[in-house]
């Protein structure tokens, strides 16, 4: 409901705990519904409301074996541009020294200056520390980054950015005739 308040092209959440039981009350008039709910136990899993004008389809990386919980999203685009978003779960990471004390968190930093990929959240999302993040691999691409409170009980703040490039619309699938080019004196002879 507040995705479509606001205007936004894309919501993604976190911690949805939802299975197959809320399947009835989960989708939204004007968007596409992508999940990924935890399998085994409760908790967890994630979702993103994807504005159905936007051109857009679930990628899967071959990880579902993988421990780590994800969810992909491609837009089209002809741009290398990439935008990631989520609870990485990484309490420990101090993104100002660009340090963490776990080995996985170091591993994570690792792997985000490997990639060049910038992290634009600057505010704590969760008791005191950065889990929930805006992760872009092109300067300038994301901006307008805000904290906007937690959603329901949800004890994490909700991250809103703004993408300040566009995305492909989708083409509509309706096809309309162009009056304009008809020839009404053949029509009319035909008629006739």
């Amino acid at each position: 409901m507040c995705a479509r308040l606001q205007g936004y092209d894309l919501t993604g959440i976190t911690e949805t705990w939802w299975d197959g039981s809320y399947d009835w009350s989960v989708g939204m008039e004007g968007y596409r519904l992508f999940r990924k709910d935890r399998q085994g136990r409760q908790g967890g899993g994630g979702a993103h409301y994807v504005n159905d004008q936007l051109e857009c389809m679930e990628l899967h990386l071959g990880m579902d074996e993988e421990p780590t919980e994800s969810l992909w999203i491609g837009a089209a685009s002809h741009s290398q541009a990439l935008v990631l978003i989520g609870d990485f779960n990484h309490p420990d990471i101090c993104w100002r020294d660009n340090a963490a004390e776990r080995k996985q968190s170091r591993k994570f930093l690792e792997c985000v200056d490997d990639n060049f990929v910038l992290q634009v959240t600057e505010e704590p999302t969760r008791r005191g520390a950065m889990l929930d993040l805006v992760l872009t691999n092109k300067e300038g691409l994301v901006g307008d980054v805000k904290l906007k409170g937690s959603l329901g009980c949800s004890d994490h703040e909700m991250v809103e950015f703004r993408i300040l490039r566009a995305a492909r619309r989708a083409c509509s699938k309706l096809t309309t005739l162009d009056f304009r080019r008809a020839d009404f004196g053949l029509f009319r002879d035909l008629l006739g």
